[in-house]
């Protein structure tokens, strides 16, 4: 089924899954401080109506942006998984939607928009996969940022890949899983995605030919893989001059 194939998904049954990994890019570093930010701006507002205390003003205004930029990290990463079975991959927000495929509430009522993306499963199915790289390397996983820099600023700003979760510097992921994939066999649920507003107008999704997802267990992950009868060889380091792809027309 094609991602943006019409129509609503069925109830699909559990597969046995060879390695499985819930909210795989949170961090212990964005968790407390995605608690803590909201808590902070509040003790600075209050700290800085008191008048020997008026000067926190710009503290407060910090303590905003800084809260801002930390609760939208912690709800973009909390849905974010990984499974393996001996059929493919999946990524996304996997926990909640098999406990939604279960109690019967799933599809959606209506689609998510571009930036929840993680709250939709992708599904890579093996024939699919064309190659995989586990980086731990900040300067490659930068690399991989910076190219989709590079895509969004060429697309006006108005295009996000999909499947392609990307990390912040101050996320706290040491590691990523990419997964190179033939767009015309991967699937997602649900398969269509509302545009929203972006910095640079509306933003609407792509299919997109490079997958990236965190890890916290890299090592398991690995391990993982080579259990995977689809599975090729998994890379340590991307390869020289890459030029990784965003979008297929």
């Amino acid at each position: 089924m094609s991602r943006h194939a019409a129509g609503h998904s069925q109830p699909q049954a559990p597969r046995q899954a060879i390695y499985a990994e819930d909210r795989s890019g949170l961090s212990r570093s964005v968790l407390i401080q995605g608690i803590l930010a909201p808590v902070t701006v509040v003790g600075s507002i209050i700290a800085s109506t008191l008048p020997r205390l008026g000067g926190l003003v710009i503290l407060t205004i910090a303590a905003g942006l800084w809260a801002v930029v930390m609760t939208s990290s912690l709800i973009f990463t909390w849905p974010i998984g990984i499974r393996l079975d001996a059929e493919g991959i999946r990524i996304g927000g996997l926990r909640a939607w098999e406990r939604r495929q279960r109690s019967g509430r799933w599809p959606p009522r209506k689609p998510f928009h571009v930036g929840a993306q993680g709250r939709a499963v992708f599904t890579c199915p093996g024939p699919a996969v064309r190659s995989l790289y586990l980086l731990t390397d900040r300067a490659e996983v930068k690399t991989l940022a910076t190219q989709l820099a590079k895509f969004r600023k060429r697309s006006a700003g108005t295009r996000m890949p999909l499947g392609f979760f990307p990390v912040t510097p101050w996320s706290g992921v040491r590691a990523v899983l990419v997964i190179s994939n033939h767009p015309a066999f991967t699937s997602s649920d649900p398969p269509e995605f509302r545009t929203n507003w972006g910095q640079f107008g509306r933003l609407r999704g792509v299919t997109s030919p490079t997958w990236q997802v965190p890890t916290r267990h890299p090592d398991q992950l690995r391990a993982a893989l080579k259990q995977c009868p689809w599975a090729p060889p998994v890379h340590d380091h991307l390869p020289p001059q890459a030029d990784f792809q965003f979008y297929t027309p």
